[in-house]
């Protein structure tokens, strides 16, 4: 409705007298009219910009979470390190990798009879070595991807899962592996007679043998570091791709590892565990604590001069070692059913507590950036050892026959790997 209409409208039905004066006293009340429509419209498009804002309160509070993510650390002294204003990683990784174990088992019987003998079994499991490939993306130091194998098989069954919290001066990661293959074992043994029943002799001999079922390997893995020097130095200037070191520095380090590994034989075994002691199965936890240095290398750096990085040029070299002792490791070993009647053991299984070991982590690394794009390459070895030192044993409740038995068990749980990546930011 036009504002003449309304005009006409009004003055038919409220007797509005329109003066006959001038068209410049009509043109007055039109206008008049005119601001009095369009101050409802106006008040309805404010509210319903208010109800707006209003409704967008929790998409402002997720933005705002996300923008602190990707704010550069307060603590960071930007003249050694620095973060680019990028918030999407997209990371193309291959990964070649092994995980096993290695077993010394030792044991020595001696008997009052005339007979002694002595095995020594080296024990090996592990995967081969195999390849991986997976694809990352990165948003505001969140993580997700996907990998798989390429290539041959590394086991009969290989299953291994990563997680991970990884900052600048600390982080804690989580793997956990798990491996089926059969083990190949070589044995020295060595068989004394002697006293009245037998005339001074002695046989020895090697050999070499192999599980005839594939065994179980399951190893949980925790890591933790923290850096002193969480100002000058980032541990993820080449290990994490998010921030940048533009002056070489180095930092003290503590670190922490946890590891629960297990080995099964496989049930249906019949002659291969009476070459390794009788035994079926044995655990080990380990915690290990230490300390070590980081340092990264600075070789080259040029700041950005455009937008998606352009004209950035770094190249960092980092070096890791951390010694650490372990502080707890029990080690439990379980026996086959028939020598725990045979020797007359009480349980079909024993605790030991094995002697503090030194253990040690070792990385290093390196990032080649050049504007947008990153090639990552990283070394790692891990190694966790047990050792339960050489143990006496009586069993003379077979009878007068038998004196005694020593047994020691040691070896290492150990992983390694190298992996190139290659990143995309944004």
């Amino acid at each position: 409705m036009s504002p003449v209409s309304v005009m006409t409208f009004y003055s038919k039905h409220h007797s509005l007298p329109i003066p006959k004066g001038s068209n410049r006293t009509r043109r007055k009340a039109l206008l008049a009219v005119c601001m009095l429509l369009c101050i409802q419209p106006a008040a309805t498009a404010q509210e319903t910009a208010d109800s707006v804002e209003a409704d967008g309160k929790m998409p402002g509070v997720i933005k705002q979470v996300l923008d602190r993510l990707n704010r550069p650390p307060r603590y960071l002294d930007d003249r050694y390190v620095r973060k680019p204003p990028t918030k999407f990683i997209v990371t193309l990784r291959g990964r070649v990798q092994q995980t096993g174990v290695r077993i010394n088992d030792y044991s020595e019987l001696d008997t009052d009879w005339g007979l002694a003998n002595s095995t020594q079994a080296d024990l090996r499991m592990q995967e081969r070595l195999h390849y991986k490939a997976g694809c990352y993306i990165t948003y505001s130091g969140i993580r997700a991807g996907l990998g798989m194998s390429v290539g041959r098989k590394s086991a009969e069954k290989s299953t291994s899962l990563y997680l991970g919290c990884i900052n600048s001066y600390y982080g804690i990661t989580a793997q956990y592996n798990n491996i089926k293959e059969k083990v190949s074992s070589d044995m020295h043994s060595t068989v004394d007679y002697h006293g009245e029943n037998y005339e001074n002799d002695s046989m020895e001999g090697d050999a070499y043998m192999e599980s005839d079922y594939p065994a179980d390997m399951r190893e949980i893995q925790l890591d933790g570091y923290y850096a002193f020097n969480r100002r000058r130095f980032a541990y993820t200037a080449v290990y994490g791709g998010s921030v940048v070191q533009r002056r070489s520095a180095g930092s003290w380090m503590l670190g922490m590892k946890y590891l629960y590994g297990r080995v099964k034989f496989d049930s249906r075994e019949s002659f291969f565990p009476i070459y390794v002691g009788g035994i079926t199965r044995f655990t080990t936890q380990q915690l290990s604590v230490g300390g070590g240095y980081s340092y990264n290398l600075v070789v080259l750096n040029r700041d950005e001069r455009g937008p998606l990085l352009r004209g950035l040029r770094n190249l960092t070299f980092n070096a890791t070692f951390m010694p650490m002792v372990t502080m707890f490791n029990p080690l439990t070993i379980y026996y086959d059913k028939n020598l725990v009647e045979w020797f007359g053991y009480e349980t079909d299984h024993r605790t030991r507590k094995s002697h503090p070991e030194l253990n040690y982590t070792a990385t290093t690394g390196m990032a080649l950036s050049i504007d947008r794009f990153s090639f990552v390459v990283k070394v790692h070895y891990d190694n966790f050892r047990f050792n339960t030192g050489l143990r006496n044993e009586n069993q003379n409740k077979l009878g007068d026959e038998y004196a005694m038995q020593k047994n020691r068990m040691k070896g290492r749980f150990f992983n390694w790997g190298v992996r190139a990546d290659f990143q995309m930011k944004f």
